[in-house]
Parts: structure tokens; C-alpha cells; sequence
């Protein structure tokens, strides 16, 4: 649902590092995609 990570936080983790974006631990990229 809404607010649980559907995947893994390494896999976020390294989503994150492709889109170059330096995200402090607890931040979601994808929610900050989404807005």
C-alpha cells in the first residue's frame, strides 16, 4: 500500500544513485517522483 516500500531498500538505494540524486536514509525516491 501507500507508504510501504514495494521494493527492496537496495534496490532504492541504487535507483537512486542512477538518477544522481543524493537522498538522506528514510526519504523515498519514488515519493518524491511522484509529486
Amino acid at each position: 500500500g501507500c507508504g510501504e516500500p514495494a521494493i527492496s531498500p537496495l534496490v532504492h538505494y541504487n535507483e537512486k544513485i542512477i538518477n544522481g540524486q543524493t537522498a538522506v536514509p528514510g526519504s523515498w525516491p519514488w515519493q518524491v517522483s511522484l509529486q
